[in-house]
């Protein structure tokens, strides 16, 4: 969908870039090639003509910060098929029950075929190291919260890949609320003995952990690993749907089988919520 992509040139909107795929030109290419077939105020033409090159030689360069930069943020989706094969789907879980003294308990990161939780006291410090790997990262509501907390508390880490965030994007396709409501509506089915975990529990995992459970620890990283995988779904059902309300000629993706994730003792779920239970 990026080659079809105008409206990241300075004065080209929605309505400006429909009348260029009316009109024949449909990627980049082409207007460089044929632009005499349709007649632009010449700052425009100007325009299009300087920003397709650099977005050729962006492309190809894979310098992904370049569209994040000119890209409205709700066309932002565009880029996904572009540098999917090196991105990353990321969640983060957070414990502390008292605002400014919450931290993150873990992190999630599954790049398509690998999944890795970084764990706050073993091995979360590796993680600055290993997404500075990736040039795009996609969260569910990360812009508000799972990247302003990790930029918090890796207070030396520069971020340097685009971020696309898919609230606002499966909210378009009117898709709204938490993440757990929106997976149900699309059809992903987490296992059973998960359906009724939220955030809190997570919190109350961690402190489980803490007390010498380990159980509860793989329970917390399994409840972790659902949310990043199931952004690889989401991103691609999200993807599909966009790009069917375009009048061009763009292929779907095919969407993606939930990868093995980490065996936990499903106990350990009925014990935070029935704590109580004898």
């Amino acid at each position: 969908m990026l080659k079809y992509t105008f409206q990241h040139v300075p004065s080209v909107g929605e309505k400006l870039e429909k009348h260029l795929w009316r009109n024949g030109i449909l990627q980049w290419e082409d207007y460089l090639n044929s632009y005499e077939k349709i007649k632009l105020p010449y700052n425009i033409h100007r325009n299009m003509e300087i920003f397709l090159n650099k977005s050729i030689d962006a492309l190809n360069n894979n310098d992904v910060l370049f569209f994040e930069r000119f890209l409205p943020a709700k066309e932002l989706w565009r880029i996904y098929s572009e540098f999917m094969n090196n991105c990353v789907f990321l969640d983060i879980e957070t414990a502390g029950k008292n605002g400014r003294q919450d931290f993150i308990s873990t992190i999630s990161m599954y790049n398509g075929k690998n999944i890795k939780t970084y764990v706050k006291g073993i091995n979360l410090d590796a993680f600055p190291r290993d997404i500075e790997k990736y040039s795009l990262i996609i969260t569910y509501n990360g812009k508000l919260f799972d990247i302003p907390f990790i930029l918090h508390t890796f207070k030396h880490l520069h971020l340097k890949s685009a971020h696309i965030d898919l609230r606002p994007i499966l909210q378009r396709l009117h898709l709204k609320g938490g993440l757990k409501a929106i997976e149900k509506i699309v059809g992903i089915r987490r296992p059973k003995f998960l359906r009724k975990i939220d955030g809190y529990h997570a919190i109350l995992l961690w402190e489980k952990y803490q007390k010498g459970d380990s159980r509860a620890l793989d329970g917390l990283i399994l409840y972790n690993q659902e949310d990043a995988s199931n952004l690889h779904f989401l991103m691609h059902y999200a993807y599909n749907k966009l790009i069917a309300l375009f009048p061009l000629p763009t292929e779907k993706l095919p969407l993606p089988q939930k990868p093995q994730l980490i065996k936990v003792d499903p106990s350990v779920y009925f014990e935070i919520r029935n704590p109580h239970h004898r």
